[in-house]
């Protein structure tokens, strides 16, 4: 396996709606790639709402998606979300802002 060669990236995809919403955690790859990921979410008004960690594995060699985590929203509040991945030759990080 050359993980050198692989193409990895991250996304925080938010969904909402008046009655809720949620985030999801996306690693994207070129594989074989595997790694580990941290995923956080943060009220803005105060306190974190999830704090989520694991490994990941894509063996495709086509571009494929993994959701590793997703967080579920209250209606009206605000949030501050971070996605941090690593892998054998190299890293990559992302954030999002909802509400």
């Amino acid at each position: 396996m050359t993980y050198a060669a692989a193409k990895v990236g991250c996304e925080i995809r938010a969904t909402r709606n008046d009655a809720a919403g949620k985030l999801d955690a996306v690693i994207s790859a070129t594989g074989p790639v595997s790694g580990s990921f941290v995923f956080n979410v943060r009220k803005r008004a105060g306190g974190v709402v999830a704090s989520k960690s694991g490994d990941f594995k894509i063996d495709s060699a086509s571009p494929s998606e993994v959701n590793k985590a997703s967080v579920d929203l209250e209606p009206g509040q605000a949030y501050d979300a971070s996605l941090a991945i690593k892998w054998q030759g190299g890293s990559s990080s992302c954030s999002a802002s909802v509400g």
